[in-house]
């Protein structure tokens, strides 16, 4: 179905992975391992880079998808590159509950006594992965089967919806209502609605 309606408007699908591949627990290495190999067998090379545009966060802008592309490009140390946005607060102030039902600090070995009632402006920043944008360099994936490998480029973004359940596509409706996002925009000027 989501074929059908990419290509009615315009899009290109050259192939669809295997259904082992689009299960709940399929792994991103067996999708870029599957789509490596097409491209292999198909057009008689493998890309330099494969983007991840997840489906789960749809409201991004073009242009920082160019963005992504180029700063990777411009640091040829980096074994890859993720999306992430910054927490409001850093792991350090979170805890895990121990089997006694007590709450524990997730840095047992932190020197300082209870570091996680520390002001959250002397603990160091923490990002989200976020699904914006992730980028794999192929043939250190296919070398390695690290997708991003042990350099891995951090690029921030806005804070943006992920969508896994109901409450986060409504969330997103409201988001996209609310912003006026570009991209809602671009649709709503270039697309009719379907009956």
């Amino acid at each position: 179905e989501i074929k059908r309606v990419a290509l009615e408007f315009g899009a290109e699908v050259p192939f669809l992975r295997p259904a082992e591949f689009a299960q709940d627990r399929s792994t991103d290495a067996d999708v870029f391992r599957h789509a490596a190999g097409w491209f292999e067998t198909n057009e008689g090379a493998v890309p330099g880079l494969m983007v991840q545009l997840r489906p789960t966060t749809p409201l991004r802008v073009p242009a920082e998808i160019d963005r992504a592309v180029a700063y990777l490009q411009a640091h040829p140390q980096a074994s890859g590159l993720r999306s992430a946005h910054e927490l409001s607060e850093p792991p350090h102030k979170m805890f895990q509950m121990n089997q006694e039902g007590f709450f524990e600090g997730f840095f047992p070995d932190d020197p300082r006594p209870e570091y996680y009632n520390l002001p959250r402006q002397v603990l160091p920043r923490a990002y989200s992965p976020n699904g914006y944008v992730d980028i794999i360099r192929t043939e250190e994936f296919l070398r390695t089967g690290s997708l991003y490998g042990p350099r891995i480029l951090g690029f921030t973004t806005p804070v943006v919806v992920e969508v896994d359940t109901q409450d986060d596509f409504e969330r997103l409706a409201y988001a996209v209502q609310k912003e006026n996002h570009p991209v809602y925009q671009y649709l709503k000027e270039h697309f009719q609605p379907r009956n």
